[in-house]
């Protein structure tokens, strides 16, 4: 009787509700190219040697926001890197956004200058967009050695985002010791946690002294501690605390040796917090490089191990030991997004095994390791996705946009 009410009910009025198992894309077609300005400068000073991606895409107070950047060849140092957004999905005009940065290191260029190198990636909680300051472009870090005292400092950024008369703006805060890298951000029992790399001072970093650190605030960002950190013993190579995943009362923390300098491949080096206690992760996690975690829900996330141009290793991780999720063992994960009901999210990856075959794929976190692909984008590069207003919009892997409109039944 239920299914025959309802079943009029679509005949007459048409059906409103889809299964998102059921819900496919077109075609991408180019949207917009939010960052030719950096595009044409960076291929001057860098021909064919720089970083062109759409490295984020985030949709948070129905703004799209994008990444990009190159912390390699320092672009930031170069050009101003901005948090631009977009506001409507029916207007492809990016827009720059305000950084309230007084104070905050070296003077801006713009009142956009963030004084980063590369914007990405971001992080959500307490209803607040955060973003990691990656790293710190050439006059940011000169303002900070320059600040009076017996050493020359490193110093770290964050940014969170606030309203300013109904406008939205980047708060800028300069205030992570040691921080000479800056890679996630997590929250946990009312504080907030910060990793990435540094020293903390000139001199002790140019001692070849590197240390991998972990940070806390309790002050929901104004200041932050150092609250651990771990010194590179092997010589000329790097060491990170690379990012982070809070699972119920848990934080982990992903890092890594790199030993280049002996021609020995990166290792794993990662961390638990919990009630305020640090222990090491052990496991089969323990030697996975970590470059990439995502959130799926209080209780679940990703870890994705693994860096280049490979497979990607994925764990899922609950309140249990973590788990290889086996059916995206022949893929190369690059972007994980909310999908369009709760509980289902997408992912854009390569099937490094099948012609490297760009695709994006469906899955839902009670069954992760389940994976259903709703788009062949073939030998297409891109590196991020979202979804927004219903359809689906792909940054490209030469700076571009481009937009999937959801298929109509």
């Amino acid at each position: 009787m239920k299914f025959s009410f309802y079943l009029s009910l679509c005949l007459t009025f048409g059906c409103v509700f889809q299964s998102p198992e059921n819900i496919l894309y077109g075609v991408p077609t180019l949207w917009s190219e939010p960052i030719n300005d950096y595009l044409i400068i960076g291929e001057k000073k860098y021909p064919n040697d720089f970083d062109t991606r759409i490295g984020a895409l985030e949709v948070f107070d129905d703004m799209l926001w994008i990444g990009y950047g190159d912390t390699r060849v320092n672009m930031g140092s170069t050009i101003p890197i901005e948090f631009r957004r977009f506001n409507d999905p029916s207007l492809n005009q990016v827009e720059s956004t305000l950084v309230l940065a007084d104070n905050q290191g070296a003077k801006q260029r713009t009142p956009n200058d963030t004084g980063e190198e590369r914007i990405i990636p971001f992080n959500r909680f307490n209803k607040q967009l955060w973003q990691a300051g990656y790293d710190s472009n050439n006059d940011d870090e000169l303002w900070t050695q320059a600040i009076p005292g017996p050493e020359r400092l490193i110093q770290g950024n964050i940014f969170v985002l606030k309203n300013d008369e109904n406008k939205p703006v980047w708060e800028k805060r300069r205030n992570i010791p040691g921080g000479e890298h800056v890679h996630d951000l997590a929250y946990l029992d009312g504080s907030i946690y910060a990793v990435g790399s540094g020293a903390a001072n000139r001199r002790e970093w140019e001692e070849n002294s590197i240390y991998r650190y972990l940070w806390r605030s309790d002050d929901m960002g104004k200041t932050f501690s150092v609250f651990h950190r771990k010194r590179y013993s092997m010589g000329d190579g790097d060491t990170r605390f690379r990012a982070l995943l809070t699972i119920g009362n848990t934080l982990y923390v992903f890092g890594y040796i790199n030993p280049s300098d002996d021609d020995l491949p990166m290792e794993g080096r990662h961390l638990i917090v919990r009630n305020n206690k640090i222990s090491d992760l052990d496991g089969e996690m323990e030697k996975v490089v970590v470059w990439k975690t995502w959130q799926l829900n209080q209780k679940l996330g990703l870890a994705v191990g693994n860096v280049g141009s490979g497979i990607s290793k994925t764990f899922q991780i609950d309140d249990t030991s973590p788990i290889v999720l086996t059916n995206w063992s022949d893929k190369r994960v690059l972007y994980v997004t909310p999908g369009e009901k709760k509980g289902y999210w997408l992912l854009l990856a390569v099937n490094v095994l099948d012609n490297k075959a760009f695709g994006v794929y469906r899955f839902n976190e009670k069954s992760a390791n389940k994976l259903f692909q709703i788009l062949d984008l073939g030998e297409e590069s891109f590196s991020s996705i979202a979804l927004w207003h219903g359809d689906l919009y792909l940054g490209s892997s030469d700076g571009k946009i481009y937009k999937s409109n959801k298929l109509k039944k």
